[in-house]
């Protein structure tokens, strides 16, 4: 009677491994189809250039991969001499690919010409080296006599990649963010967090799940960053005429409009070169997001044309506009052909103008102010 309990116990157990094995069989396979359809999307996505389509499929061929080669160890795990021949080399892929995510992420963020970037891909190399070294000597994991799938003593040393490499993009999304005049900031925090309570519940359930977490949360960093490709202006990292229209459309606040026009522009790039013309309106673009981004949105409408929406701090304009003038003031060096600006505001009340109206009134009291400043300029050839 004991021994036909024990087998039916150990029925069971068979049992409920193989429908386990079903179903995260099914999670891989939804992994592995969110990957390839991702790779279809960013390949025919109008808003990237190659090289982010290129850090793109990259990213989710590694995560499909990655996939399969944790699946093909589950599914070798006891098999013996299979497992012993085939395991260590899916696992080796595994481990050397997983701690890439994090990088790769922050360079499709920063750029791969980013000097912390590449020395980060370094650090990936030797890690991977390193484990490929270990790997005969059961020292990151083994194959025990069973053939069953083991940790080996330095198993934190794939830990501690894996960690370093979440941890550097975490720094990195928080750099980015702080660079960027972007209403999203929260989206790659929520990314990371979601990770990381997908990688507790594995931990904790012991259900497979962090791959189809991680390919979900990469549609998550997809539509975030393809969010800032299509409403951030590249030259200054503010927001773009697009995201202008659509804020003025959707303002129901008491707000102040504020609009700037850089003195002399084409003078700069008729003596300077273009190139010098970027570099005043990247530097205009930076000072502006130091001063007023803490208090409302901040636009490039035009060529040397911006905006700014405040909507706190509304009795403070007047002192923001000597402030980012005094800055401006204190960058002009003799290789930074900097000039002054001409800014001119209008308040909207809701109910009293309309949006169109104030923009209108900002827009004549700007190029009142250039006037004024004209005259004063006028030996400057402007």
């Amino acid at each position: 009677m004991r021994y036909h309990g024990r087998k039916i116990f150990i029925g069971a157990q068979r049992g409920l491994r193989r429908h386990m094995f079903s179903y995260y069989t099914v999670i891989v396979a939804v992994s592995v189809a969110i990957s390839l359809i991702m790779c279809a999307v960013t390949r025919d996505t109008p808003v990237f250039d190659k090289r982010q389509k290129r850090q793109f499929l990259f990213l989710y061929l590694s995560v499909g991969i990655a996939s399969l080669c944790e699946w093909g160890g589950v599914a070798l795990d006891g098999a013996g001499e299979a497992a012993r021949s085939f395991i260590p080399m899916l696992k080796l892929v595994e481990f050397s690919l997983t701690p890439t995510l994090g990088v790769t992420f922050a360079s499709i963020l920063e750029g791969p010409d980013c000097r912390r970037i590449k020395i980060a891909m370094r650090l990936l190399l030797a890690n991977a080296a390193l484990e490929l070294a270990l790997v005969p000597f059961g020292l990151v994991f083994y194959i025990d006599a069973n053939g069953f799938y083991r940790h080996g003593p330095l198993y934190a040393i794939y830990m501690v990649a894996y960690s370093a490499s979440m941890l550097f993009l975490l720094v990195e999304t928080r750099r980015y963010a702080d660079e960027i005049q972007f209403r999203g900031r929260r989206l790659p925090w929520l990314f990371l967090a979601f990770l990381i309570v997908s990688l507790v519940a594995q931990s904790v359930a012991d259900v497979r799940v962090i791959w189809l977490s991680i390919a979900v949360g990469s549609l998550f960093f997809y539509n975030f960053y393809s969010s800032v490709v299509m409403q951030i202006d590249p030259l200054t990292n503010l927001l773009n005429r697009s995201s202008y229209g659509g804020t003025v459309s959707m303002l129901d606040e008491e707000a102040l409009f504020l609009q700037i026009d850089v003195d002399c522009f084409k003078a700069i790039n008729d003596t300077y070169g273009h190139a010098a013309g970027d570099r005043v309106l990247r530097q205009v673009g930076r000072t502006m997001f130091e001063v007023y981004g803490r208090y409302g949105d901040c636009f490039r409408t035009g060529g040397d044309e911006f905006c700014v929406v405040l909507t706190d701090e509304l009795d403070r304009a007047e002192a923001l506009n000597a402030e980012f003038r005094r800055r401006l003031s204190g960058q002009r060096v003799d290789d930074l052909p900097l000039p002054g600006v001409s800014i001119g505001g209008a308040r909207y009340v809701p109910g009293a103008m309309s949006r169109e109206d104030a923009v209108h009134e900002a827009d004549e009291r700007m190029y009142e102010d250039k006037r004024r400043r004209k005259q004063d300029t006028a030996s400057r050839g402007c």
